[in-house]
């Protein structure tokens, strides 16, 4: 269904020649069904990065997060 949409998006999008991307494009939905794997270990090797809070500190953070709240 979502690649329907992105396919109707992307026609509506070129036929009227809006700038940018659609809302939803047919690139997006395949990078939305992809794993990503993101690791730091070339910038902790290569410049000493670390990280301001731990993998574990973040995700508690957000379970205890107000949904409600809305980034700016």
């Amino acid at each position: 269904m979502a690649k329907a949409v992105a396919a109707v998006m992307e026609f509506v999008w070129k036929t009227f020649r809006l700038a940018g991307h659609p809302p939803l494009y047919k690139g997006l939905i395949n990078a939305l069904g992809m794993t990503f794997i993101i690791s730091d270990k070339k910038a902790r090797a290569e410049i000493g990065y670390r990280p301001l809070v731990t993998i574990e500190q973040g995700l508690d953070s957000m379970r205890h997060s107000d949904s409600s709240e809305k980034v700016s």
